[in-house]
Parts: structure tokens; sequence; C-alpha cells
């Protein structure tokens, strides 16, 4: 699906370039995607939003894409491309990965806290949940984010769609490439 989407831009950007040098009027990089999100992605968002209509929203379309609807999914959860790759950074310190629940030993994987250079207990696992925000919560929802691999995601999206990317600010310049 991102190949087609990167192919997809491409012709588009070919296409542009071939429109300046005509008098015809340019279309802007919001055009683009636009026009790129529609057609690529319009069967996606209607399957995630159950709305069969909404390639005739293009407002829609678009706030999809600005909250990163491009999904990928990993076990049951679709996870948003942009909550994937904080979530490799915060688990790997590089987007390119998949996020990980455990270290190679199979213990736990806990945050590293930037003052003392050690581990921590208070974020954990592949998305690094902050216990000491969210631990009641978790513990409402009957979510185990410290064992569970798919619980850590499943709350992550919680966050995601409630806060957006903010809770994962601090890893920032590692997903944001």
């Amino acid at each position: 699906m991102i190949i087609q989407m990167q192919l997809l831009l491409a012709k588009m950007s070919l296409l542009l370039i071939a429109l300046a040098a005509t008098t015809m009027p340019v279309i802007s990089e919001n055009q683009i995607q636009e026009i790129a999100i529609e057609s690529v992605l319009t069967e996606e968002i209607a399957e995630i939003t159950n709305d069969t209509d909404i390639a005739q929203k293009p407002a829609e379309v678009a706030n999809f894409a600005k909250k990163g609807v491009f999904y990928e999914e990993i076990g049951n959860i679709k996870l948003p491309l942009t909550l994937k790759k904080a979530c490799s950074c915060e688990s790997w310190g590089t987007p390119e990965k998949e996020p990980r629940q455990f270290n190679f030993d199979g213990s736990i994987l806990w945050g590293n806290h930037p003052t003392i250079r050690g581990a921590t207990t208070t974020d954990v696992g592949a998305c690094q949940i902050a216990l000491s925000y969210h631990k009641e919560e978790t513990e409402k929802l009957g979510l185990d984010v410290i064992n569970s691999f798919e619980d850590n995601l499943e709350f992550a999206l919680r966050l995601y769609n409630r806060n957006g990317m903010s809770p994962w600010n601090a890893s920032k310049k590692c997903w944001n490439r």
C-alpha cells in the first residue's frame, strides 16, 4: 500500500512538472496529496470508518491523512503508520524495525531514563507506555501493558486516538523523519 502511494505521488510530481510548463494552473502539493489519498486509500478509509460514501467527502479523507491513516497490521491491531514508527523508535531507537515488547533474553523492555542513563520501571514495552500516568487506566481496562505485546499496542492506540502523537513527543526526532 505504501509503495503504491509512493509511486502515485511520483507520477503526480511528474504531472506537476508537466503542468508547470503549460499555461494550465498548477496543482498544489496539498491537492496532489488529496488526489493520491482519495485514489489509493478510499477503500481502506471506507473500511475503517464503515462509510461507503467517504469518496464524496474529500475533507474527511484529507483529515484521515493528517492523522496517519496509513495503517499497518501488527497481530490483530491496525496501527497508524506514524504510531507504529513511534513504537519502533521507543523500543529500538529506529523507525525501521518492528516494535518489540521484550529484550532478547525474554525480559520486559523497560525505558531508559535520560538523566540516570539506566533502566526505569515507569515506561514499558513496545510503545513505552508511561505507567506513572496510565497504570490505573490500563488496570481498569484489564490491559496488561507490561507482559502483553498486544495490550501494549492496544493501549497505545487508545492514547493515540485520544491525544494524537503527543505521548511520544520525546522520540519525535526519530519517528518524524
